[in-house]
Order: C-alpha cells, then structure tokens, then sequence
C-alpha cells in the first residue's frame, strides 16, 4: 500500500595545598583570544615555543582560556583529535585556529621517550610520589595534595598526580576544580576513551558546554568503531549551541551505523525542526513508515510505532496539514489494527474509533459481518486521539473534534492529562466555541487551578451569559494572585453584569493606581542600573574550565569597552563632575 504524504613553573616552599593550584601546561598570550588567524609558518614557530611548564596560581587563580568561536563559519573540519597534538594544539583547534599536525621523527620521538623515562626514574619525584600515595591512602589530603603538586613541577606531564588531586577535590566537594585537574590528567596523554568521556559528562554538567565537545572529540577519537554514547552526547551540544550542522553530521553518521535505533532518528528529527526544516523532517519518518508498509529482506529500519506517529503529528501541525496528519493516523491505525481493508469509512468523521458510531454504521452497511467487524481493534492512544480532534478543529469540524476531545474524562490517568485538557479547552475557546471549552476549563479549575486557565474560564462563563459562575471562579482566582490585572480586568466585568457596581469601581480604581504605578517605575529606570546588574551577573561565574563558553567571551568583551567608555568620559568631565560621578 503506498503512502503519499507531502511536507594549562614552580618553586617550592609553600605549606598549604591552598597556597598552590597547578594550572595550565601553556603559555597563554593573553592577546591570543583577540589575534587574528595565525599563518601556518607562525602557528609551527609558536608550537616551538611552547612548553610544558605549569605557572604558579593562587587557589582561586585559574588559567585564562583561549576564546572558543561560536561562528557557525568556523565548523570547518570535524575531525576527531588525537594524540598527535598537545594541550596547546587542542585548544588552539577547540577556538577556531587551524593546526596543522606535525609528523614525529623517529629520533624525535626517542628522545620524547627518553625524556619521559627519565622523568619517572628520577629519585626525587619517585620519593614525592610514593609520599603521596601513602598520605592519600591514610586520608591525609593536605600532605597528599602537597606532594602531587610537588610531582607535578617536577614533571609537568603526570597523569596520576593532577587525576589524584582531581580526587581530592571530589571528596572535599569541589567539583569544578576536580574537572579542572581531570581535564589536565586528560591532556597528559594518558587518557582512555573513558577517562575523557568521564570529564565531558563532568563538563557539561558544569555547563562549560565548549569544553565538554572538546573532551567528547576525544573521547570519540579514542573509541573503537563508532561509539553512539560520546557521538550522541556531541551533537545534542552542537544542537544546545545552534551548531545544527555538525549536530546534523553527528546523528546522520549514527543514523547510517544504526539505522535501526529509533531515538537517533528522534534525535535527527528535532534538528530538523530547530532549523524549520519540518518537510525534511516529516519525510524522513515517512520513508520510515514506508519501509515499514513495504518492508525489503536484509534492510534494517526503525519500527514505526504510535510514538513515531505522533512525533509525525506533531510535525505536520506545525506545517498545518491538517488533513494530511488526518489521513496519516487513519492509514498506520489500519494497518497496525489489521484493518487495512476498512476503506469504505467517510473521511470527513472519525466513526471507525467510536464504539458506538461504528456499531451504528457496520449494522446500517455491513450486516452480515457487523458482529466480526466490531471484534477488531479500533482504539487509539490517547495521545493520538487528542492529535486527530485537533485536526478536525483546525478544519471547523467542532463535533467531531469535541468526539475526540471528551474521551480525556474517560481515561484513569486523567492527572497525567491536564496539558491536553488545557490545549481542548484554549482551543474551542480560541475558535469561539465557549460552550464546548467550559467543561475541559473547568475540570482543570476543580483539580489543577491556575491563572491562564481560570481566566479562560471566566472568559467563555461570561461569553455564555453564566455571571454568577464566572464571578465565583475569577473571585478564587483573584484570591490567588491578588495583583494580576488581566485576572481584575475580567472580574471587573462579572461584577458588571450582576449589578455589583460598588466593588467593581473599586477593583477599576485598584488597576489604574496599578498601571500609574508601573509608568512611574518604567521613567525612574537607568542605563548606569542596568549596567551594574550586568557587572554583578558577570561575577558570579564561578566555575574553572580551560574552554570557556563563547558567551563568556562576549561578556568580558562588553565589559572592557563599557569600562574603556567610562574612562574617557572621565578624561572630559571636569573633576568635580567626575568625582560626583563616581560617588553617586
């Protein structure tokens, strides 16, 4: 049956683990964030220059990271990183700079080799290590923490000793510095595939959105084969960020390694419907439900269950193809129900899925297999049902979508519910049918009472002449949210029309010394405010990452210019006025 459906050095001396915090294994130009593109020559001198050397940092000292574009221009090359690059590299990379790898040298790399061994065979680091160890094992975490840092500026590239003193922030509750040093351990080189998948989960919890897809390229380009978890996680990143390319990338290369798995095609779907591209997205679970109708020997599909038909709903109403999302339920519920050869139902009324119209119909046309016709599975899930009266209502077809919409009172997990009753109440009451909305309304008035609905309420009571009711309802409702004028204003007219003119003119007088109020609060309003607010906001970031979000950037950005502004307006103001300025 065919379907047609269209639409990061040292010296030593310090007593305190809270004295030292190893930070970065670069040199950061501060300038960097605000350079232009490097040229290929001078990105391989500056990579000469770099070295693994860690700065000293007080506690709350972090290293300042390299700005991350957020240009969907710069998604250039999404290729998954690997060892081949140092900390220095992956950054420059994860800010939009292009890094051209470096082919090792057989003698390069032996004498990298010896320079590692001969690192972890030198006696002093050895006895910081070893010391470590035994203070981390017997809970001591400030010797612990002392000796790690010890070994670190012996040698900067330890993975145990920034891993540990990640754990030790961990167990004093200090997650961002415990992803701040994990992130480090990562960058050493040492790093599993899991290790890094470990710090992007860590990182994106932390919000440092940037540096989580960081550590999932890695991760990715650790893993065997096709790794669906880090994939995944990296495009609902790209897709968080509006990346919707590479997140595009990201699920459709799932999409060809799994084709069968249903929540990337889910995944792909909601891309597409981020950047409006719904026909795309409709068509791609139409080829799915093609190949369910029709399916071919040794093809692997998604199955195409009522989930992905309302996933397919939703879609077409946000196309408004109203009578193509009509047609669609009707075509997969035969099929799925084994009714395909119901083809003589009228498609302007939904009876097949009505007990009793159906028995009405089946005995008026088909008599003799009424009986068997009637033993057929006809229901649908509520949530399709719901999908089908909404279509007949954006159609004007008001009785058979309050058909629909009325067996919400049937089902026993009416709480569960309460969004769709919203939804058929607004939506009869949007369409002027304010009979029809009262009893979807009210049923939320009488169990889950909130503003939005009980205005509507009082709305349709009002508009079918029911005042009493409507003053009732709009009175608890005031009673709730004593200042809400939208809740006064339809009171107000309540009131009217019961003849109670006293209390209304008092409410009218409440909402315009309200409303005067609000123009005066409006013109007492500031720039110099608002840019305070902004500054406090900008402060109170506290959390460590070495890639920071794009955001974060633009922040610091805005707050230099505002404060290099401020500078020159001082330069040409008198001092009297400057000071006055300064103080007020």
């Amino acid at each position: 049956m065919a379907t047609e459906f269209s639409d990061e050095g040292y010296s030593s001396g310090f007593s305190d683990e809270e004295e030292y915090l190893p930070g970065s294994d670069i040199d950061i130009d501060p300038e960097l964030a605000n350079a232009s593109q490097p040229s290929a020559n001078g990105a391989r001198k500056q990579d000469k220059q770099v070295q693994f050397s860690p700065p000293i940092l007080d506690d709350d000292d972090f290293p300042t990271p390299l700005a991350w574009s957020d240009n969907d221009d710069s998604e250039e090359g999404d290729d998954d990183l690997n060892d081949g690059y140092t900390l220095m590299d992956n950054i420059k990379a994860a800010s939009g700079f292009k890094v051209r790898k470096k082919p090792i040298s057989a003698k390069g790399f032996k004498r990298r080799a010896m320079r590692t061994s001969n690192k972890s065979n030198d006696p002093e680091l050895r006895d910081h290590l070893s010391k470590a160890n035994e203070a981390f094992v017997r809970g001591d975490l400030s010797t612990a923490w002392k000796h790690y840092t010890e070994v670190i500026s012996l040698d900067s590239k330890n993975f145990n000793a920034y891993k540990t003193l990640g754990e030790i922030s961990q167990i004093r509750g200090d997650i961002n510095k415990c992803c701040f040093f994990w992130f480090l351990a990562a960058e050493t080189g040492e790093a599993d595939a899991d290790f890094w998948g470990l710090v992007a989960e860590m990182s994106a919890d932390l919000g440092h959105i940037d540096q989580a897809v960081h550590c999932y390229t890695q991760a990715i380009a650790k893993s065997e084969g096709i790794p669906l978890e880090y994939i995944t996680e990296r495009a609902l990143l790209y897709k968080e960020k509006k990346h919707y390319v590479r997140a595009l990338e990201g699920f459709q290369r799932l999409h060809l390694a799994y084709p069968s798995d249903s929540s990337i095609v889910r995944n792909l779907a909601s891309v597409y419907a981020e950047q409006k591209r719904f026909s795309d997205a409709v068509n791609l679970y139409m080829r799915i439900l093609e190949s369910n109708l029709h399916p071919q020997k040794n093809r692997e599909y998604p199955v195409y269950d009522w989930t992905e038909l309302n996933i397919t709903c939703e879609l077409l109403s946000s196309q408004e193809s109203w009578e193509s999302g009509i047609k669609l339920i009707k075509v997969v519920s035969r099929w799925k129900q084994g009714r395909e050869d119901e083809t003589w139902w009228d498609e302007q009324e939904d009876a097949e899925f009505i007990g009793s119209a159906r028995y009405a119909y089946l005995r008026a046309k088909k008599p003799s297999s009424c009986d068997a016709l009637m033993k057929r599975d006809f229901s649908l899930p509520i949530d399709i049902r719901f999908k089908l009266g909404m279509f007949r209502l954006e159609l004007d077809q008001k009785d058979e979508a309050v058909l629909q919409f009325n067996y919400l009172f049937t089902q026993e997990d009416k709480e569960e519910l309460f969004d769709l009753f919203f939804d058929a109440g607004s939506g009869l009451e949007a369409q002027g049918y304010y009979a029809e909305a009262v009893p979807f309304l009210r049923f939320l008035f009488q169990k889950d009472s909130n503003i939005e609905s009980d205005i509507l309420l009082g709305k349709c009571l009002l508009e079918i002449e029911n005042f009493q009711e409507a003053k009732s309802v709009l009175m608890h409702t005031l009673k709730s949210d004593p200042t809400n004028v939208d809740v006064k204003l339809t009171l107000i007219e309540a009131l009217y029309r019961t003849d109670e003119m006293d209390f209304a003119t008092q409410l009218m007088e409440d909402v315009s010394k309200s409303h005067i109020s609000k123009i005066s609060e409006k013109s007492s309003d500031s720039p110099e405010a608002d840019d305070s607010d902004n500054e406090n906001e900008d402060t109170q970031d506290d959390n460590v990452a070495l890639i920071k979000n794009s955001s974060y950037y633009k922040k610091i950005r805005k707050n230099d210019l505002d404060e290099s502004d401020r500078q020159k307006k001082s330069r040409k103001m008198p001092p009297a006025l400057s000071r006055a300025n300064s103080t007020g």
